[in-house]
């Protein structure tokens, strides 16, 4: 089989858009109420994180040894326009892919084809004072799985599914032989009871960060901040 992969930059911090797509919201995006959290409430993960991504009060001492305390807030209009700018490129990154989608059809093979739309993360958008990733809230694990083509049922399952099942997918696709040491499954298999984890190790955690996800449960567990 014939694979084709094309990689999109936005949407992505640093936010960036124009008038164009801007104009494409027309109304602004609803506010998560973890927006407004009183910071002294927060996890101690998250307010480390929200200190390095100054979304957070945070203080430093400067080369003459004198103490900065420093406030950070963040308005309602601020956190709506932060929304709003992210909802803004994610217009502009559906006129890319239906550009694409376009071009595919023109094609005498374009039924032929199987599309698969997904990301590698998600975005904070302002809730728990963050924007981003980093985190193990549903804004920044949860992403879009979307998977296409003729012999594909039209439905939307609530099965959970992972990246790891991406590769188990494609063999089960074109009927190859998937190797019996893969972490996934494909995900044209029914599993309502499955479990999927995930672990961050990378900027803004601290520490490591751990998750296991069944069904409407999550345990999220962090190394010592001792």
């Amino acid at each position: 089989p014939q694979l084709l992969h094309c990689s999109f930059f936005s949407p992505h911090p640093p936010f960036d858009t124009n008038a164009s797509y801007l104009s494409k919201i027309t109304s602004d995006p609803p506010l998560p109420p973890s927006a407004f959290v009183d910071q002294e409430q927060q996890h101690p993960a998250d307010r480390l994180a929200s200190i390095q991504k100054l979304h957070h009060d945070y203080s430093y001492v400067s080369d003459d040894n004198v103490q900065h305390n420093v406030t950070v807030r963040y308005s309602k209009k601020q956190i709506e326009t932060v929304r709003r700018v992210y909802y803004a490129m994610g217009a502009e990154l559906d006129s890319w892919i239906g550009g694409i989608l376009d071009a595919l059809n023109q094609r005498e093979d374009a039924q032929d084809w199987y599309v698969i739309y997904l990301s590698d993360h998600g975005e904070m958008g302002m809730e728990h004072l963050q924007t981003g990733k980093n985190t193990m809230y549903e804004a920044s694990v949860r992403v879009p799985f979307l998977l296409s083509g003729t012999s594909i049922e039209s439905k939307i399952s609530r099965d959970l599914v992972s990246l790891l099942d991406v590769f188990p997918t494609l063999c089960d696709l074109f009927e190859v032989e998937t190797p019996s040491d893969l972490s996934g499954r494909s995900v044209l298999l029914s599993s309502s009871d499955r479990a999927v984890i995930s672990q961050y190790h990378s900027l803004y955690s601290g520490v490591g960060t751990y998750m296991v996800r069944q069904g409407d449960y999550k345990l999220v567990l962090y190394g010592d901040y001792d």
